[in-house]
């Protein structure tokens, strides 16, 4: 019985638990090879493990015009739009559609963002939407002004957030929750 008992508390204390999330904020203000002050430029093909691209209006024109990019918006010599915190936002310089996956492709949750208009700061009536697997998983709609206005959590694990919000968005401290794969544990396998 004792070996029983200890081989539970081994395989316990090996375990992850399944659907493990991974919380993370996206502030752009660390961009790998940006985050330029008085700048902006295209964000990379990942940050902090997650993709940025754009589709529809000059986005499906390709190379060069397919991506979201990090923007100064603090600060003298900056675009002086501000942000939520720290200097730098996510912009969309090329109209169409803002897309956020995962770089590995797996699901997660949306917890929040904050976004205004820019450059445009007239009312805008605007749509963020979560997919997973091709399906609309939920959507939350909106009005952008010259006022970064907060859009709340919503519930269901998406693979793909969709931010239909114009031209010249910008949005800053994205709060996602990243979910592990769920993977059986060797540990309870061999227990079993």
């Amino acid at each position: 019985m004792r070996k029983l008992l200890t081989a539970i508390a081994l395989a316990a204390s090996l375990a992850t638990p399944l659907g493990a999330a991974h919380a993370t904020v996206l502030t752009f203000d660390d961009v790998p090879g940006g985050s330029i002050q008085d700048t902006l430029g295209p964000m990379p093909a990942t940050y902090m493990g997650y993709t940025f691209a754009c589709t529809g209006g000059l986005c499906d024109f390709g190379e060069g015009y397919n991506y979201l990019a990090w923007i100064d918006t603090v600060g003298p010599g900056s675009w002086e739009e501000g942000a939520t915190s720290g200097d730098f936002t996510l912009n969309n310089p090329y109209g169409g559609t803002g897309v956020i996956r995962a770089a590995d492709g797996s699901d997660f949750t949306f917890d929040g963002l904050w976004a205004r208009a820019a450059h445009e700061p007239g009312p805008r009536d605007v749509t963020l939407r979560g997919f997973n697997n091709g399906a609309e998983i939920w959507t939350q709609t909106g009005t952008l002004t010259d006022v970064f206005v907060n859009f709340g959590a919503m519930a269901g694990a998406i693979d793909e957030l969709r931010l239909d919000f114009g031209a010249w968005f910008l949005v800053d401290d994205v709060a996602l929750n990243e979910r592990a794969a769920s993977v059986p544990e060797p540990a309870s396998l061999l227990l079993a």
